[in-house]
C-alpha cells in the first residue's frame, strides 16, 4: 500500500508540471495584465477542473485505451503543436533576455535545461525524478517572487470575462483528454482518480498561484527582503527552461510508447509500429524555431516591434501574436476536431476532417479578433459556433 501510495504521488507531480508549460506559466500573466483577478480566474478555475476530470472520466487503461485509438493521430498532432509551442516560447523569452541584456535569464535557461535533462538521463525515463526537479526550480523563482510584490492587473467588463470564459472553458474541458502524457498516467498510476486530483487540485494549483502572476491573489503589500533583480531574471530562466525540457522530454516518450491500439506501453514501441520521430517530434522543433527567429528578424519592420491591425483594442508585440495564433489550436482547432468525433467517428474520418475545417473556418474570424485582437465579445459567437457546429453533426 505504501508503495502504492508513493507511485500515486510521484504521478501527481509528473501531472502538475506536465501541465505547466507555456500556457500554464505565462498565460495568466497575460491575463492579469489584460483584464486583472476577473480574467485569472476565467483561466484558472477550467483550467484546474478540465484536468482534473481526466482521471476520473478515462479512470484506467482500459477506458483511456479506448478512448485513445481512434483519436490517435488527433492526439499526435497535439504533441507535435505542444513541441514547436515550446521550440517558440524559449526563443522568444531567449531573444527577449539577449535585447534586454539579461545574461542571467539566459543562464537560467541553460540551467533548468541542464538539470532537468540530467535528471532523465540518470532515471533513463521521464517521470518523478524529473518533474520534481522542475517542480523544486519552480518552487525557488515562487521565493524569490515574494521579494517582488504584484502590482494590480488590468480591468476588464463583464462582457469581455464572460467570452473569455466561453473560449477558456471549451478548451480546458476538452484538450486535457487529448494530452498523450495525460492518458499515459490514467493507464498506469495506481489510483488515476487521486493522481489527477492531488495533481491539480493541489500541486498544480500551488504553482499557478505562487509562480505565475497569479499571485496577486496573495502577494504582500511590501517585500519582506530584498534580492537583486540579476537573480529574479536567473529563477525565472531555469522556471521557463525547466517546464519546457520536461514537457517536451514528456511528450516525446509518450509518442514513442503510443501504440494503435490506444495503449501507452511502458517501453518505446520498436519499429514499424512507433510513430516516425521525425515527423512527430523533430520537424516541430524546427518549425518553432523559425518561427521564432523570423518574427525577430521582421520586428525591427513594425513600429516598437508591435503591430496595429484594424478590429485590435491595441498595438500587441509580433511575438505575442504568434503566441496568441498557437493558443488558437488549444482553444479552437482541438476542441472543435474533438467534438466532430463523438459516436465513434475516427479523426481522419474525411466527415470529421471536412466538418472541423468549416467550422474552424466560419469562427476563426471571430477568435481572431476576440483573443488575438483582445475583443474579448467577439467570443461569444466564436464559441457558439463550434458548439452549433458540434451538436448539428452528432445529430447527422
Amino acid at each position: 500500500m505504501v508503495r502504492a501510495l508513493g507511485r500515486t504521488l510521484g504521478w501527481s507531480v509528473f501531472l502538475a508540471v506536465s501541465w505547466t508549460w507555456c500556457i500554464g506559466m505565462f498565460l495568466p500573466t497575460l491575463m492579469i495584465r489584460d483584464g486583472g483577478v476577473p480574467f485569472f480566474l476565467a483561466f484558472l478555475i477550467p483550467n484546474v477542473l478540465g484536468a482534473a476530470s481526466v482521471g476520473w472520466v478515462l479512470r484506467d487503461r482500459d477506458r483511456s485505451s479506448r478512448f485513445v485509438a481512434p483519436r490517435r493521430t488527433m492526439m499526435l498532432v497535439f504533441s507535435a503543436v505542444t513541441i514547436a509551442f515550446h521550440a517558440y516560447f524559449l526563443v522568444w523569452r531567449s531573444g527577449l533576455a539577449l535585447q534586454a541584456d539579461w545574461p542571467e535569464m539566459l543562464g537560467g535557461v541553460v540551467l533548468g535545461i541542464s538539470l532537468v535533462g540530467n535528471a532523465i538521463a540518470v532515471r533513463r525515463r521521464v517521470d518523478w525524478l524529473p518533474a520534481l526537479v522542475t517542480l523544486l526550480l519552480s518552487a525557488c523563482l515562487a521565493a524569490v517572487l515574494v521579494a517582488f510584490p504584484a502590482g494590480a492587473g488590468g480591468e476588464a467588463a463583464a462582457t469581455a470575462v464572460g467570452g473569455l470564459a466561453m473560449v477558456t472553458t471549451l478548451g480546458f474541458l476538452l484538450c486535457p483528454y487529448l494530452d498523450l502524457t495525460f492518458n499515459r498516467a490514467a493507464q498506469n498510476a495506481p489510483s488515476p482518480r487521486a493522481a489527477f486530483t492531488i495533481g491539480f487540485f493541489v500541486i498544480f494549483l500551488a504553482t499557478i498561484l505562487l509562480v505565475t502572476r497569479g499571485r496577486v491573489l496573495w502577494s504582500p503589500a511590501s517585500a519582506p527582503y530584498f534580492i537583486s533583480e540579476g537573480w529574479y531574471q536567473a529563477s525565472a530562466g531555469a522556471h521557463f527552461g525547466a517546464q519546457a525540457m520536461f514537457t517536451v522530454a514528456a511528450h516525446i516518450a509518450a509518442v514513442r510508447r503510443v501504440a494503435t491500439t490506444g495503449e501507452i506501453q511502458t517501453q518505446a514501441l520498436g519499429a514499424p509500429a512507433a510513430p516516425r520521430a521525425a515527423a512527430w517530434v523533430a520537424v516541430p522543433i524546427v518549425i518553432g524555431l523559425a518561427l521564432g527567429v523570423a518574427l525577430f528578424l521582421l520586428a525591427p519592420q513594425a513600429s516598437n516591434g508591435e503591430v496595429s491591425l484594424p478590429g485590435f483594442s491595441g498595438p500587441i508585440s509580433l511575438h505575442e501574436v504568434g503566441y496568441r495564433v498557437f493558443l488558437g489550436a488549444y482553444g479552437l482547432v482541438f476542441p472543435a476536431w474533438l467534438l466532430m468525433t463523438s459516436r465513434g467517428r475516427r479523426d481522419l474520418d474525411p466527415g470529421t476532417l471536412a466538418w472541423t475545417v468549416a467550422v474552424c473556418a466560419l469562427a476563426a474570424p471571430f477568435l481572431w479578433i476576440g483573443a488575438v485582437g483582445r475583443q474579448e465579445e467577439w467570443l461569444y459567437p466564436g464559441v457558439a459556433i463550434v458548439l452549433l457546429g458540434a451538436a448539428v453533426r452528432t445529430r447527422m
